[in-house]
């Protein structure tokens, strides 16, 4: 849960409070790279950032308050969902010796340049305690290894495939709903991957609106009235992970 917490509070919401903890560690280590400044970041940041609001509520500043309820961390009992809608896109989770050779439970995600592929191995909503109780969705997931010629292939007609046996030895098991792209796989000993148009969206006009559903209607993600009749995330399907 407290690696949960930490990608939640690193992760792609951009806080003020990081560049000023950025400030702070550039002048504490003034020879450090930016790879050591991030890694310190990981590291520290939700420890850093909860002395901080600390600091501001003993000075008579309190910062806003669904920070002050990040900072006391989220409840010990997450909810476990096999399925997960959101941006037209139904994620699935891998399932073990299946028989089927195209499967659509991969995701990828872009980091500059970098393109990552990889498999969503579980869906996870924390909840933070409080009056405001956000709520948070992220995968945890295993990535191929994305070098060019090793573990990722281009052929002449733009199809791209990622080696079935490799994957990266060191990165972030978890990411944001928000930050992935769904992709279907076809398993060969290279596995081909094919992104995924999200559906009621028409390639290259324009992003529609997508209908958010509330709290008291009892779902998690946006409703598809195609697939009004299989819940994405429903609690019928949950099930709590310690």
């Amino acid at each position: 849960m407290q690696t949960i917490h930490t990608h939640a509070t690193t992760g792609p919401t951009r806080l003020d409070e990081s560049c000023i903890y950025l400030a702070e560690m550039r002048l504490k280590y003034p020879d450090a790279t930016e790879e050591q400044l991030e890694q310190l970041k990981q590291n520290n940041f939700a420890t850093w950032l909860s002395d901080y609001v600390s600091h501001c509520l003993a000075i008579g500043h309190p910062p806003k308050y669904w920070l002050r309820e990040i900072v006391c961390g989220p409840k010990f009992v997450a909810k476990s969902y096999p399925r997960y809608c959101t941006r037209g896109y139904a994620f699935r989770v891998l399932k073990e010796n299946t028989a089927r050779r195209t499967v659509d439970c991969g995701v990828s995600s872009s980091t500059g340049d970098d393109v990552y592929y990889g498999n969503v191995r579980e869906i996870l909503e924390i909840q933070y305690p409080g009056m405001i109780g956000m709520r948070c969705t992220v995968f945890y997931r295993e990535w191929y290894d994305n070098v060019v010629g090793r573990g990722v292939s281009t052929d002449a007609f733009g199809v791209t495939s990622v080696h079935s046996r490799r994957r990266l030895d060191y990165y972030d098991p978890f990411i944001f709903a928000s930050q992935a792209d769904q992709i279907r796989q076809r398993n060969d000993p290279w596995i081909v991957v094919m992104s995924i148009n999200p559906r009621i969206r028409v390639q290259g006009v324009f992003d529609p609106l997508q209908q958010q559903l509330t709290e008291e209607d009892g779902e998690i993600g946006e409703f598809d009235e195609d697939d009004s009749d299989s819940s994405c995330s429903s609690s019928d399907n949950s099930s709590d992970a310690e």
